[in-house]
């Protein structure tokens, strides 16, 4: 199989893969279901899988998980190809388009905060007498960044995490260190080349 059509065949069934898993009840055999589904309208897709032993069975062992473990595992690829895109100049553009709609508005201010401080390292500290979190930019002369709590501050740091923008470093001397990935940097750039 050619490298076109080797890639848009996995695209194919991972898509199709995750929208059986978003929609699946509970079935006893839960490949069994996925290839029902397939014969629906994806014939030529099932007629694929049914000729390679071992694509049926790497997808057989795949659905027969939980499934939120399977829609986990599926995140954690989309996260992956995320990156990977972010990284190539004519998808650059693309990922930054598609998850500037993922990622919430506060977490791409924290982001674009971090960013213009000219730092890479930022210490996270709770300080008492201030509702939120504190960075200290590390190596540089930049000011205190203070992000105040919110609801989802937590779930906002561990999606930039999830996407690669920022790398957890706990460093003994200091605690949580958050680091500024060039992924985040080149999304950043992306993103404000391309907005509105």
């Amino acid at each position: 199989m050619d490298p076109v059509a080797a890639s848009t065949t996995f695209a194919t069934i991972i898509g199709l893969v995750c929208n059986y898993a978003a929609e699946r009840r509970s079935e006893a055999d839960p490949f069994a279901g996925f290839m029902e589904y397939l014969r629906e309208s994806h014939g030529e897709i099932r007629r694929s899988i049914e000729d390679n032993t071992a694509l049926l069975q790497a997808l057989r062992a795949l659905l027969s998980q939980n499934t939120e473990v399977v829609i986990k595992k599926l995140e954690r690829l989309d996260t992956i190809l995320a990156g990977v895109a972010a990284n190539l100049e004519d998808f650059r553009d693309i990922s930054a388009a598609v998850y500037r709609e993922a990622l919430s508005e506060e977490a791409i201010s924290i982001l674009n905060k971090f960013y213009d401080s000219g730092a890479g390292q930022f210490l996270e500290k709770r300080c008492y007498g201030f509702s939120g979190i504190v960075f200290l930019p590390l190596y540089t002369d930049g000011e205190l960044l203070e992000i105040g709590f919110y609801r989802f501050l937590e779930a906002d740091l561990k999606t930039l995490h999830d996407l690669g923008f920022l790398k957890l470093d706990h460093q003994p001397d200091f605690g949580k260190v958050h680091v500024l990935t060039r992924q985040a940097e080149r999304y950043i750039k992306a993103m404000r080349e391309t907005a509105p």
